[in-house]
């Protein structure tokens, strides 16, 4: 029984470190993806100034 026990628990830590993996991508793609979109607000901002400043 030992030796499935200590199968069940490599299986279980494997799939709890695919997991952790999983997160850790998706946590870096997700700041990648807010920092694209803090730079593309900062321009349209700009632009906003810039063309009220034409009237």
């Amino acid at each position: 029984m030992k030796g499935r026990d200590a199968q069940y628990y490599e299986e279980t830590l494997r799939l709890l470190s695919e997991i952790l993996a999983t997160l850790k991508e998706n946590n870096s793609m997700l700041k990648e993806h807010n920092s694209v979109v803090s730079s593309i607000d900062e321009r349209v901002r700009r632009i906003g100034v810039n063309t009220s400043n034409l009237h």
